[in-house]
């Protein structure tokens, strides 16, 4: 899980997210985008998702939140023993006015991939290289939930 403050307009959160291959066959791999958070995602200027693979720059994803929310990115093929990776950032347009102020909401980003011959627990590992330090999660079948909680709470409580 990675928990990152809810950026203020014109500011950027990032980190990292990977995942490893546990079996020597190659698997499709997807990534799915869940989370809730009307304010953050929605209006005239919405939280920003960029997504890119840092091994070679290609962008996986950028725009705004609502256009991939509860949705699927297909990446590509991992293959036996190998790693994938990718680094992401979320900002707030520095037009957000008022409205986002104090805004909160959550974020999920989960690897997923299949092997129609290898056993679950030996299908993944997954994990991050955020320097914050992040938990390393071992997924079935090849699960990394880098779940995004934007708090803004904490402004309210201070």
């Amino acid at each position: 899980m990675i928990a990152l403050d809810t950026p203020g307009p014109g500011q950027s959160r990032a980190w990292e997210m990977s995942v490893r291959s546990m079996t020597d066959q190659t698997v499709p791999l997807t990534l799915s985008v869940t989370g809730e958070s009307a304010q953050l995602f929605d209006g005239p200027t919405p939280l920003q998702l960029d997504l890119k693979d840092p091994r070679n720059g290609t962008v996986v994803f950028s725009g705004p939140v609502a256009n991939v929310l509860g949705s699927s990115i297909t990446l590509p093929n991992l293959a036996g023993r190998s790693s994938y990776a990718l680094e992401g950032s979320v900002t707030l347009p520095a037009s957000a006015d008022n409205r986002y102020q104090n805004a909160s909401g959550n974020l999920i980003l989960t690897f997923h991939a299949e092997s129609a011959t290898a056993a679950p627990s030996q299908l993944a590992i997954t994990g991050s290289n955020l320097a914050t330090g992040l938990l390393l999660l071992l997924g079935v079948p090849l699960v990394l939930c880098g779940a995004i909680i934007l708090i803004a709470r904490r402004k309210r409580n201070q």
